[in-house]
């Protein structure tokens, strides 16, 4: 789980910083709040699947299989690729790790 939970964060931290610059550039106050809130339960559940939790690890399948959604939408509309393409891209890798990636240490034996 160290992989997907390392992946979570950077996964948090591109969210939190997508919110600032689009603060920043569009004056969007809803692109800073949902920064902020989405980043902070994408940092907990990397926290929880350190720790080994599959409640986090489920919480983090969750909340970004509605970012991907969003983020999908999102370009859907706009048409450009910055940024809702560029983050539906990266949502969608993303949330495919998450699913696909081997958990450490699950490797069972025969014994």
């Amino acid at each position: 789980m160290k992989k997907k939970a390392s992946l979570t964060l950077i996964y948090a931290l591109l969210i939190l910083i997508g919110g600032i610059i689009g603060h920043i550039k569009a004056g969007s106050a809803a692109s800073l709040i949902m920064g902020i809130v989405f980043s902070i339960l994408l940092l907990a559940s990397s926290i929880g699947m350190m720790y080994s939790s599959v409640i986090a690890y489920f919480s983090s399948i969750i909340i970004s299989t509605i970012l991907t959604f969003f983020f999908l939408y999102r370009f859907m509309l706009t048409q450009k690729m910055m940024p809702a393409g560029v983050m539906a891209i990266i949502s969608v890798i993303v949330l495919l790790a998450l699913i696909a990636l081997p958990d450490n240490g699950s490797k069972k034996t025969l014994e």
